[in-house]
């Protein structure tokens, strides 16, 4: 089957778009940390929640594997559509950049995120 894998932020103010910066430590700041989602689709653009979803950082101790998921969030367009994602919480432990790859089977999507210093407020 022929999968397409999109990256999404599904929690308003804790995904892509926004500044982050390093602790080194396991502190969970509102600023060191990304949640992000990805939305898995089959060939005829329907969501799919029942694949084994691979997820691959610079960080191996925080990569996962998901064997389907119940995660669901709005997708807004003509109409809100209540689509499936995969979840993944990744906390930045050092500053500069960051590559995060979801991958189902042979395909697979990456985003990429800039990390600053690693100084508190």
């Amino acid at each position: 089957m022929d999968y397409t894998i999109e990256i999404v932020s599904p929690i308003n103010g804790k995904g892509l778009g926004r500044k982050y910066r390093a602790i080194d430590k396991e502190i969970v700041d509102e600023s060191n940390y990304i949640e992000l989602g990805a939305v898995v689709r089959d060939e005829n653009n329907n969501p799919v929640n029942d694949v084994v979803m691979s997820v691959e950082t610079g960080d191996p101790t925080q990569n996962r594997a998901m064997t389907g998921t119940g995660n669901v969030y709005p997708v807004r367009g003509k109409k809100k559509i209540i689509t499936p994602y995969y979840p993944f919480h990744y906390c930045f432990k050092k500053k500069g950049k960051h590559t995060i790859t979801f991958s189902v089977g042979d395909v697979s999507e990456s985003v990429e995120v800039m990390v600053g210093e690693n100084k508190p407020k």
